[in-house]
């Protein structure tokens, strides 16, 4: 319900700045956001004890922008009790400039580390492929394979050894 919400305040912001306001209100958000990992300051926020005008000074101060757009929004927020909201809205603010420049971010899988270049290698290969700007991140899981997503391209690429000889198997099942 809250991520419906944060995308119909996308939309109005959107619509209603342009490219390089756009750029700055996520930069200051940004700084917002990050302060909503800690467990403190999600209590301040979704305690009734705490006034709305003192949640959304806390969050004015914490920002300390003296942008009059992102000023009034999150006066806006702060009349509607809807700070939850803000982490989801940044999100979907990026995707958007993201889309905007033809820019991603993959996830790239891996039981084990691997270096640097050959993940620049990677996304400069398939930065090429799908002609957009790609930059990887390594995840480290226990999986024995190798899985990058790019969940904004809606690509999954993925190679497991079970699924590979489990493949295989079948293969010389049907040979035989």
């Amino acid at each position: 319900m809250v991520e419906i919400v944060a995308k119909k305040y996308t939309k109005a912001l959107i619509t209603s700045l342009n490219d390089n306001d756009l750029k700055v209100f996520l930069k200051d958000l940004g700084e917002i956001v990050n302060v909503f990992s800690i467990e403190k300051f999600l209590d301040i926020i979704y305690s009734p004890c705490v006034s709305k005008s003192r949640k959304q000074n806390l969050l004015l101060e914490l920002m300390g922008s003296d942008n009059g757009k992102i000023i009034n929004f999150i006066k806006l927020l702060g009349e509607k009790d809807r700070f939850d909201i803000l982490p989801f809205v940044y999100r979907e603010l990026e995707a958007y400039i993201r889309r905007k420049n033809k820019s991603y971010i993959g996830l790239l899988y891996l039981n084990k580390k691997i270096e640097s270049n050959v993940v620049e290698q990677i996304a400069k290969v398939l930065s090429g492929r799908f002609n957009v700007g790609l930059e990887i991140f390594q995840v480290e899981v226990q999986i024995e394979g190798i899985k990058l997503v790019i969940d904004d391209l809606g690509i999954e690429i993925s190679f497991s050894r079970e699924n590979f000889l489990n493949e295989l198997k079948s293969y010389i099942l049907k040979v035989i």
